[in-house]
């Protein structure tokens, strides 16, 4: 985010780079606060609840950030960017380690979300930067974070409740 705020905000790097440790701080504080919330009301719940709301509000933040015209709006708007995904990430954790067996958990765990977040999460800074350049749409980013919202999504409405999803894995592992 301070680059996109530098490059095509023209807000000085120093200033940008502060606001964005003082997101990463709220973030910080917010995460815990999260997780309560997420035990109180369930997992599913607050990742279905995350996603789309960064969906939907995804392209407004960012139309808004851009066109924000003092650094108090900006903060805000950064504000309720970080709180989506504090909300998301704060459940994500155990949500993963609840989809796998004992058995297979670390290594479908590292497989799946290491690939996963290689490409969405290793693309993103390219992706919020070129994305604008290329189409000439300052608030394009927005539609590179929706697309990755769809995907968990259709993952939870179509997968999560079906109770085969682990048929090949062996119910009762032999102890060696």
């Amino acid at each position: 985010m301070p680059t996109h705020l530098n490059m095509f905000k023209q807000l000085d790097l120093l200033t940008s780079i502060k606001l964005n440790t003082f997101n990463l701080c709220f973030y910080a504080a917010l995460l815990p606060m999260m997780g309560i919330l997420s035990d109180i009301i369930g997992k599913n719940k607050l990742i279905l609840f995350s996603c789309f709301m960064m969906l939907f509000f995804s392209y407004p933040l960012y139309f808004l950030l851009n066109n924000a015209e003092n650094i108090i709006t900006l903060e805000i708007l950064l504000l309720i960017n970080v709180s989506l995904v504090a909300t998301l990430n704060a459940s994500l954790p155990a949500f993963l380690c609840e989809l796998f067996p004992n058995t297979v958990r670390a290594t479908s765990m590292a497989i799946g979300f290491g690939i996963s977040i290689s490409i969405a999460g290793g693309m993103a800074p390219l992706a919020c930067l070129y994305l604008p350049l290329l189409t000439n749409n300052i608030n394009s980013p927005a539609i590179y974070i929706m697309i990755f919202t769809v995907i968990p999504i259709y993952f939870l409405f179509t997968h999560l409740n079906n109770p085969k999803r682990f048929k090949y894995l062996p119910s009762n592992p032999q102890k060696a």
